[in-house]
C-alpha cells in the first residue's frame, strides 16, 4: 500500500479485500515474491494487516487521550511541582554541598 494514504484508507481497502475475495475471486490464486496464495491464504494476510491497523488506531487514540488527560494535570497540578522545587531550594540554599 502506498505510505500517503490515510490508515482510514489503508484499512478500508484491506477490508474490502476481505469481503470482496471470497465473494468474487474465492477459486482464484496470487503469486507476490515467488509465492503464490490461495484467495483463503490471501484473506487471512489481510485479516492480519486489518488487526494491525485497528491495533494502531486503538493505540494512537489511547495516546491522544494519555496526552490530553496528562496537560490537564499538569495544568492544575504542575505550579504544586515549581512552588515545591523553589520553597525547597530556598531553604536548602544556605546548606554545603556533600557529594555522595
Amino acid at each position: 500500500m502506498a505510505d500517503n494514504k490515510s490508515k482510514k484508507q489503508q484499512l478500508s481497502e484491506v477490508q474490502s479485500l476481505i469481503t470482496g475475495i471470497p465473494a468474487y475471486c474465492a477459486t482464484m490464486s496470487f503469486t507476490y515474491g515467488g509465492k503464490t496464495y490461495t484467495s483463503a491464504a490471501a484473506v487471512a494476510v489481510f485479516q492480519g494487516l486489518a488487526s494491525a491497523l485497528q491495533a494502531t488506531s486503538t493505540a494512537r487514540s489511547a495516546y491522544h487521550e494519555a496526552v490530553i488527560a496528562e496537560e490537564a494535570l499538569f495544568a492544575t497540578d504542575g505550579p504544586l511541582v515549581s512552588t515545591v522545587r523553589q520553597i525547597l531550594a530556598l531553604s536548602f540554599a544556605s546548606q554545603p554541598t556533600v557529594s555522595a
